[in-house]
C-alpha cells in the first residue's frame, strides 16, 4: 500500500496513488511480451478541480523508471482480461478511481514515480494561458 499523492496547485487537481502491484501474469499467448515486459498495476483516484472546466485523463499519467531510465504511458490492453476497475477521466469537480497499467523492461530497478503531464490550457473566460507542467511523486524506493 502506497499513499502518494500529486498536486496541482494552478487547477487544483489531487491524483493520489493508494497501491502499486507489480509482475502481473502475461497472457499466456504472449510469450514475446512476457519475455520483454512486466506489468505494473497502479491504483489512482483523481480528483479534477473546480475552479476550471480542466479534465484529467488516465493518458496524462506516466510510470517513471530509474533503472533502466524509462517513462512509460499507460496501456488499456490488460484490464478486462483481470477484471480490473479501469480508471475513468475525471470532469470538473469529479473524482474518479481504478487501475492503470504500465508495461516497463523487464528487470526494471524498485524505484518508480508517478507523473502527471498537464497539457498546457488556454482559458476560455479570459487571456490567461495555464503552461503545460510535470508533476511527480515517488511511488517506491
Amino acid at each position: 500500500m502506497v499513499n502518494a499523492s500529486i498536486k496541482d496547485p494552478t487547477l487544483g487537481h489531487t491524483l493520489t496513488a493508494r497501491r502499486v502491484v507489480r509482475n502481473f501474469s502475461w497472457p499466456a499467448e504472449q510469450p514475446v511480451g512476457a519475455k520483454q515486459f512486466e506489468i505494473v498495476g497502479v491504483w489512482v483516484t483523481m480528483q479534477a478541480g473546480s475552479r476550471f472546466s480542466a479534465s484529467l485523463d488516465p493518458s496524462m499519467l506516466a510510470l517513471v523508471a530509474a533503472k533502466p531510465a524509462q517513462t512509460v504511458t499507460p496501456t488499456t490492453e490488460f484490464g478486462k482480461r483481470w477484471g480490473a476497475t479501469a480508471l475513468k477521466p475525471a470532469k470538473r469537480a469529479q473524482t474518479t478511481a481504478g487501475w492503470v497499467f504500465f508495461k516497463v523492461d523487464r528487470g526494471t530497478g524498485n524505484a518508480l514515480r508517478l507523473a502527471f503531464n498537464r497539457p498546457a490550457y488556454q482559458v476560455s473566460t479570459t487571456d490567461k494561458k495555464i503552461p503545460a507542467n510535470s508533476f511527480s511523486v515517488v511511488l517506491t524506493k
